[in-house]
């Protein structure tokens, strides 16, 4: 618990001079956790963040290049536009209608402005040839499948004549 108490400390002084999403990247420690230790939330803390917690503090050195934590100004008049569900729809619908255009730019056959001779030549026969072992094994697989129930259910129907004889209603 004292060491806690410490880290919290610490956590304080280095938050005037580093944020704690920084801290948390820096030292290598999840953000929740040193938010929980903060808050006093935690009633233990592991050795490992622990030293990776004194590493960072001990070699951390204010003004090294790490963004300090930001104070709030005061916020100006909220300008007349569009609400935030707004351009956060229209953004999703034009990532959407590009994602269309790259998904159809990709499909195999002819482009649309192709003859329609080459698209007939691109399409699929319409016909199936029997002869071909195409439908052969699937249709062995379901075959295999419909006689494995029908020996189950065969079975069934053994233990329940079994059991009316055991009962005495047959």
């Amino acid at each position: 618990m004292d060491d806690i108490k410490q880290m919290q400390a610490t956590i304080a002084k280095l938050e005037k001079d580093v944020s704690l999403n920084q801290m948390a990247k820096r030292s290598g420690i999840n953000y929740v956790t040193l938010m929980n230790i903060k808050k006093n939330k935690s009633k233990r803390v592991t050795d490992s963040v622990k030293k990776r917690f004194y590493d960072f503090a001990n070699s951390f050195t204010p003004g090294e290049g790490v963004p300090a934590k930001k104070v709030p100004a005061a916020k100006a008049p909220a300008k007349p536009g569009p609400k935030k569900g707004v351009k956060r729809a229209a953004k999703k619908s034009a990532v959407k209608k590009a994602a269309v255009k790259k998904a159809a730019a990709k499909k195999p056959g002819p482009k649309p402005g192709a003859k329609k001779a080459a698209r007939k030549a691109v399409a699929a026969p319409s016909k199936l040839d029997f002869a071909s072992p195409v439908l052969g094994t699937a249709l062995d697989r379901e075959i295999e499948i419909a006689e494995a129930r029908l020996e189950y259910l065969k079975s069934l129907r053994e233990i329940e004549d079994e059991f009316l004889k055991a009962v005495g209603r047959k």
